[in-house]
C-alpha cells in the first residue's frame, strides 16, 4: 500500500512538473487563436480547423498522454466529437475531419449534455462570453450574436 502510494505521488509531481514547463507552450497556440479573434480576422473553415487540430495534438501530446501514462484518469469538456460537429457546420468533409485527429486514442466513456439553447447561452455569456466563432458568425448565420449563436448551435445538432 505505501509503496504504491509512493508510486501515485511520484507520479502525481511528475505530472506537475511536467505540465508547468508544457503550459507556456499550450498557451502560445491558444493565445494565436484568441488574437485572430479579436482583430476580427476571418479565418477560412481549412485553416480554422488546422488551429484547432494543432491545438489539440499539443494538449494530447503534452498533458493529456503523459497524464494518462501517469495513471490519471482524464475528464475532457471537449474532445474530438467537437471537432467533428465543428468542423462539418464549416463545411468540412467529415472523413478529413475523422482523419485530421485520428491519432487521438478513442475514450473509454462519453456523456453528450443536452441543454436549452436560452441556458446554454446564458451560461456562456456569465462566464466566458460569446465569441465570434462560438456564435457560428464567422459561416454567416446572422449578424446577430444571438441569432447567429442558436442557428450555429442547431447546426451542430444534425
Amino acid at each position: 500500500m505505501v509503496k504504491e502510494n509512493s508510486r501515485t505521488t511520484l507520479n502525481q509531481a511528475e505530472y506537475e512538473e511536467r505540465y508547468q514547463k508544457q503550459s507556456a507552450e499550450y498557451f502560445t497556440i491558444a493565445n494565436s487563436i484568441t488574437e485572430l479573434e479579436k482583430e476580427k480576422t476571418l479565418l477560412n473553415p481549412t485553416t480554422f480547423s488546422l488551429l484547432y487540430a494543432s491545438d489539440f495534438a499539443d494538449r494530447m501530446e503534452n498533458n493529456i498522454i503523459p497524464a494518462l501514462k501517469a495513471g490519471f484518469i482524464v475528464l475532457l469538456d471537449r474532445y474530438t466529437f467537437t471537432a467533428y460537429a465543428r468542423d462539418v457546420v464549416r463545411g468540412q468533409d467529415i472523413e478529413w475531419v475523422k482523419n485530421l485527429y485520428s491519432y487521438a486514442p478513442k475514450p473509454d466513456i462519453v456523456f453528450y449534455l443536452d441543454m436549452p439553447q436560452d441556458i446554454l447561452l446564458k451560461r456562456i455569456i456569465g462566464t466566458t462570453g460569446l465569441d465570434y466563432y462560438e456564435s457560428g458568425r464567422d459561416i454567416g448565420l446572422s449578424s446577430d450574436f444571438y441569432k447567429s449563436f442558436k442557428l450555429y448551435q442547431a447546426k451542430l445538432l444534425e
